[in-house]
């Protein structure tokens, strides 16, 4: 019901690897995976084990009157990953991940060039490649999630 969705976000991504749409609970609703992304942690694995962490931050805002937590993104060597809670119903949250600036590609994906020199400079730094990929994923995030939304 929600894959496609998701899998569009995902397949817009450069580098994308997956996505998923979840509740807080750990529970997953619907996801979508890139075939053939070798040393990659499974998508709904990744949001399942984030899922307790966006618990707390949850809380955490909450205990402190800051407001609700509305997007949080973390990048590690190998993966970026954006979570979007979804307005209607605030126990759901949306997560793409996406190859990380100089994270190797092993699939052939036309998103990395697994043969690129991660600290060549193509067009920009590794830094700001990310902060581009990054203000995409996050783009594309904004277009999503309300579509999502309407169909929960």
């Amino acid at each position: 019901m929600f894959r496609d969705t998701i899998k569009k976000l995902v397949d817009r991504l450069e580098g994308g690897v997956g996505g998923v749409l979840m509740g807080f609970d750990g529970i997953t609703v619907d996801s979508y995976a890139r075939e053939g992304l070798e040393g990659v942690a499974d998508i709904q694995t990744i949001g399942l084990e984030f899922a307790h962490l966006l618990g707390q931050v949850r809380r955490t805002a909450q205990s402190l009157n800051i407001g609700l937590i509305r997007e949080l993104a973390f990048r590690t060597d190998k993966l970026t990953v954006l979570v979007q809670i979804l307005n209607k119903d605030k126990d759901y949250f949306v997560a793409c991940a996406f190859l990380s600036p100089g994270a190797s590609n092993t699939n052939g994906d036309p998103g990395a060039d697994p043969d690129a020199d991660p600290g060549a400079d193509a067009g920009g730094s590794a830094m700001s490649r990310g902060g581009e990929k990054l203000g995409r994923a996050r783009y594309l995030m904004r277009i999503t999630a309300p579509r999502i939304e309407a169909e929960l």
